[in-house]
């Protein structure tokens, strides 16, 4: 049971192969330079540079939302390519990288402050004991991620319009669920399942806390009672 809400937790804290293929309609205009952070499949014929700044742009400063408070996003690249039509339609496959590195420090992490605050209710030196001790197991996991760079990668699906309004766009991630694709609205996926909710977490970590102090006690009890009998 412990194990299982440790793992949950840290889950929780820390706080998501590229290969270049794809097909499209021949560009309807010329191909201006792209910048260096952005990639393009050469099979990408409808994509143009003004299109691909604007997807990277949106999905960099998304991402940097996100990661406010928490860390930083360096170094972002963005590769665009599986293109295809259906109809009037328009879908790409860009993926987005960057550097993340947390730079809170574990105390302050919202979990964190909830462990300590659910410890100040505890009624027994005993039971602040355990807790304490508890709170020191997720503080040195914590601490192996703080200040620790890592890339991670996020894959975008992009649909553009092409009679209508060919430069408006919409961004969706392909959530797979039993072996089958389901689109759905990637800033709205984001701040629903990315976007740290302090009082949620904060609120984890008593709960969280509450539990591991009672099973430790109720440990604590059952080896008092086999040394009585």
């Amino acid at each position: 049971m412990k194990e299982k809400l440790f793992s949950a937790v840290i889950a929780a804290a820390l706080s998501a192969a590229l290969f270049l293929t794809g097909c499209g309609e021949k560009k309807t205009e010329s191909m201006a330079p792209l910048p260096e952070e952005i990639q393009m499949s050469d099979s990408c014929q409808w994509l143009t540079a003004q299109r691909a700044e604007s997807v990277f742009q949106e999905i960099k400063e998304l991402r940097e939302t996100l990661a406010e408070g928490i860390g930083t996003v360096e170094h972002p690249t963005i590769v665009f390519s599986k293109e295809s039509k259906k109809e009037d339609t328009i879908t790409v496959e860009a993926v987005f990288e960057a550097d993340y590195t947390i730079t809170r420090r574990p105390a302050d992490n919202p979990i964190i402050q909830g462990m300590y605050e659910a410890k100040k209710n505890l009624k027994t030196e005993k039971e602040k004991d355990f807790a304490e001790e508890c709170i020191q197991g997720y503080l040195t996991e914590m601490n192996a991620t703080y200040q620790v760079t890592e890339r991670y990668p996020t894959t975008v699906i992009v649909k553009f319009n092409t009679k209508d309004k060919p430069e408006d766009y919409e961004l969706f991630y392909d959530l797979v669920s039993e072996g089958k694709s389901n689109l759905v609205p990637f800033r709205q996926y984001a701040m629903e399942n990315w976007k740290e909710n302090v009082q949620e977490r904060r609120q984890m970590g008593k709960e969280v806390l509450n539990e591991n102090v009672k099973i430790d006690m109720e440990n604590l009890k059952k080896d008092i009672m086999g040394i009585i009998e």
